[in-house]
This record gives C-alpha cells, structure tokens and sequence, in this order.
C-alpha cells in the first residue's frame, strides 16, 4: 500500500506542470512576432489580435516587427524561441513562396511549426497609373501583347506572392511585363500613382484608399470571388481573358507556433483567436483595410500551406520565377 501510495504522489506531481499550463495559460506576457516592417497588412492583423487577447486574458501581449528576407529572420526568430505559447508569428504565404525559391532558407515550415488558426485573407489586385490606356483586364491585357517589354509592373517584394501573382499573369495570359520588385506595398503604391512603373500588383488595402481617389486604376482582383472591400472590382476570372478562367492568388493570414508546443496551450489559444476574429466589429475594421473573412483552426492553417507549397512550385517552374 505504501509503495502504492508513493507513486500515485510521484504520478500527481508529475503531472502538476502540465495541469498548471492547461489552466493557467497564460501566465505571462505573449510575444508575436510579425516578420515583416510596420504598417503593412501583417501588422495590422498583429496588432488587431494582440489588443483583444490582451483585453481577454489580462495580459500584455507585445507585437514585436522583425522584417527582412523575405519573412525569414522573424520566422526563424519564432523557430528558435521556447515551444511554450509565448511566442507566436504572424505569417503570411511570404513563408512559402520564400522556402519555394529560397533553399538555404533555416526553417522548414513542417519541422519547425505548428498551426494556430487562420485568420484572414485578402486578395490581391492589379492597379494602373490612371494614363495607361485600358480600363479592364481583357483591354490591358491585349495593350500588352500589342507592346512587348513596354510595360512594367510593381511588387510589393522580390519572391512575394504579389510576385507570383504578377508572373502567372503573364504566362497565363500570354503577355510581356517587366517585374520591378520595391520593398513593401506603400513605395509601390506610390511609384504607380506617380507613373515612375506603369502597373502594380499589390494588395487591396494598400491600393484602395488610391483606388477611391482616382489616383490608381484596379483592374482585377486575384481572388476567386469579388472583394467585400471592393465589389465593384472584377476579378481575373471575370475578364474573358482566355487562360484566366481558374485564375486565384489570395493571400492568406495565420497564427504559428514553435514545434513542439503543448496541446493544452493550443487547446486554449486556438479557440481564443477564432473568437477574437470573428467578433463584427473586428470584421468591420479588418473589411474597411482590405481583409476577406477567411476563419480556421491549426489544421486548416497547414492544409492552406501544404496546399500552397504545390501551387507556388509550380507557377515558379512554368513561369521561370527566380531571385533575380
């Protein structure tokens, strides 16, 4: 009896670090890391979702921006930290279409990650300067055929999914643009408006407020169906452009763990996110940016990005994509 006795003791406080993670979490402040400069639309998200887990659970939770290559540094910022809940990245396809062209990359997103939740998407869109002589795809698109290498498009960043976008455009459709990559949405924004390039492929938050003004044109978006932000805005699919038909390049948001991290501690963000993301006056915030509601769990995170993995190799194979 008494040896019984002694290791249902050890068996209790065995368990007592993980009883106290699953009803204690959080305990501490939250790091999320975003891997991208501030003011773009990660950071939006990041800072959305940071206030109102803060206001749910009571503690500080620190958006912290760590940019460059391509999304890589914070990513691996993220890949190294502790496997405890506490630190967090907001990650976009830019983990993707980064690992596609980039092998030397240090993480791999299957290893070194776990799902959180999917939190938005928004799509993309492909604006001109107000001179460019074609008010929608199928006139854009024949302005293209008709002058090759005339043209030139912007990106928000060299190996992005705006990249990706803009490149299967052209093999699909058949036309010729120079790729001109910048660093972030905003100076390519501006560098249509100012008509220093011709074209832009950037995301809608980024172009809309332009869009609104006059001082950009948007001929398309890449999602499948139109923008709630922006319905008057055909899509690609929409423009009776031979090879379009299937066109979609949405870009998409999600929380990631470390590998590694405890189901008790997933077991309470994961819901938690979901439920902050679906508030409506969240929704509204985030539609009035630019954002689709597009809501999941971990699962449906790494799906999307398995997903994404086929689709990127092999619109960077037919259409010759490379960091150039």
């Amino acid at each position: 009896m008494k040896a019984f006795l002694r290791f249902t003791a050890a068996l209790c406080i065995s368990l007592l670090p993980a009883l106290a993670l699953a009803q204690a979490y959080p305990q501490r402040p939250i790091r999320i890391i975003v891997p991208f400069p501030p003011g773009g639309t990660s950071d939006i998200l990041g800072r959305v979702l940071g206030e109102r887990l803060s206001d749910a659970w009571g503690q500080p939770v620190i958006v912290e921006n760590r940019g460059g290559g391509g999304g890589s540094i914070g990513m691996d910022a993220v890949r190294k930290a502790a496997p405890d809940g506490y630190t967090l990245a907001l990650a976009n396809q830019f983990i993707v279409t980064t690992s596609v062209l980039n092998k030397s990359v240090s993480f791999d997103v299957d290893r070194d990650f776990q799902g959180v939740a999917l939190v938005a998407t928004t799509p993309l869109v492909l604006v001109a300067n107000p001179a460019v002589k074609a008010a929608n795809l199928r006139e854009l698109t024949d302005l293209l055929r008709g002058n090759p290498k005339k043209f030139a498009y912007a990106s928000c960043s060299l190996g992005s999914p705006l990249h990706f976008a803009g490149e299967e455009y052209k093999f699909l459709a058949k036309v010729s643009m120079l790729h001109s990559p910048y660093r972030g949405c905003a100076p390519a924004v501006m560098d249509v408006i100012a008509g220093q390039v011709q074209l832009g492929v950037v995301t809608l938050g980024s172009a809309l407020p332009h869009v609104k003004s006059g001082k950009l044109k948007a001929i398309a978006t890449t999602g499948a169906q139109r923008a709630s932000a922006a319905p008057d805005v055909p899509t690609f699919r929409e423009s009776g452009v031979p090879g379009l038909e299937s066109y979609e390049l949405d870009s998409w948001y999600g929380i990631l763990a470390p590998a590694g991290t405890p189901a008790e501690v997933l077991n309470a963000l994961t819901p938690e996110v979901m439920k902050i993301m679906a508030q409506p006056d969240v929704q509204a915030k985030l539609s009035a940016a630019g954002f689709d509601r597009l809501i999941g769990d971990g699962k449906q995170l790494v799906k999307l990005i398995n997903d994404d993995f086929s689709n990127f190799r092999r619109i960077a194979e037919v259409a010759h994509i490379k960091l150039e």
